[in-house]
């Protein structure tokens, strides 16, 4: 097993842990599923178009699950123009 397929293993299962762990994501747990910027989920939270938790306060730490974050992308997804 080379070095590259080691760190290939370690992507999948750290991916299949943020899927099938507890079900919930921190900010850089739900940019890695997504593919977008820890900032942008942090953004969109902010601005109420993610759904999603805050832990023990107001400014607590975000958490989201993985169904809510294919909600938010599937809402921005426009039919494709046929001409």
């Amino acid at each position: 097993m080379t070095s590259a397929d080691t760190a290939s293993t370690l992507v999948v299962i750290e991916r299949a842990d943020a899927l099938t762990g507890s079900g919930w994501m921190d900010p850089r747990q739900a940019a890695y599923y997504t593919s977008f910027r820890v900032a942008t989920i942090r953004r969109v939270c902010r601005l109420g178009d993610l759904q999603h938790v805050r832990i023990g306060h107001r400014n607590g730490p975000i958490r989201t699950r993985a169904e809510w974050l294919d909600a938010w992308i599937m809402r921005g997804v426009q039919e494709p123009v046929v001409h």
